[in-house]
């Protein structure tokens, strides 16, 4: 069983929610210099999700998404 997130406890807490959909973390993408807005993709699959941000980012970009996600560890 899946426990909630400790950010925001109404959610279940899975791998999107924390580097993607919990509150927290859609703040520190809208801030970072990546400029994401992650509500507009409709992803349900981190591997998907991935995929999208390489279609997305230029070389540059990809390299700081993976160096953020490493934050989230």
């Amino acid at each position: 069983m899946v426990g909630n997130c400790v950010l925001c406890p109404n959610c279940p807490e899975n791998l999107l929610h924390c580097v993607r959909d919990c509150p927290v973390a859609k703040r520190v993408w809208e801030l970072s210099p990546l400029r994401f807005e992650v509500q507009s993709w409709n992803c349900t699959d981190f591997s998907l999700w991935v995929s999208e941000v390489e279609y997305r980012v230029d070389e540059y970009g990809l390299g700081l998404f993976f160096f953020s996600l490493l934050g989230f560890v």
